[in-house]
């Protein structure tokens, strides 16, 4: 779903907070896309990613393993602690957006 999305007009930004995890999506959106695995080549198919996830208040916060993959990792407290994870608010978007930019699809 990914590829096809950013093989059209649109632009995607992707929030991946474990940097395991990141770095396997940077890398699967590269071999779909046929580019580098670089941040830079990704953003010219227009895929954007950021190495951080969205909360309610920009900071850090702890996250868990919820359940032996990365695919589990939680930011509840269940689990092991595996370390803390960079967030930020969905609307600081905006200053590279610009204003009024939408969200179409979260997930």
């Amino acid at each position: 779903f990914a590829a096809q999305l950013a093989s059209s007009r649109l632009k995607m930004h992707t929030f991946e907070p474990d940097p395991t995890t990141f770095n396997t999506l940077k890398k699967n959106l590269a071999e779909k896309l046929k580019v580098a695995p670089e941040v830079a080549a990704l953003q010219q198919k227009g895929v954007v990613l950021h190495n951080e996830g969205v909360a309610d208040t920009p900071g850090k916060l702890d996250m868990y393993d919820g359940g032996g993959t990365s695919a589990q990792h939680t930011l509840r407290p269940i689990g092991k602690k595996l370390g803390s994870v960079e967030v930020r608010m969905l609307s600081s978007l905006e200053g590279e957006l610009g204003a009024g930019f939408s969200v179409d699809f979260l997930k």
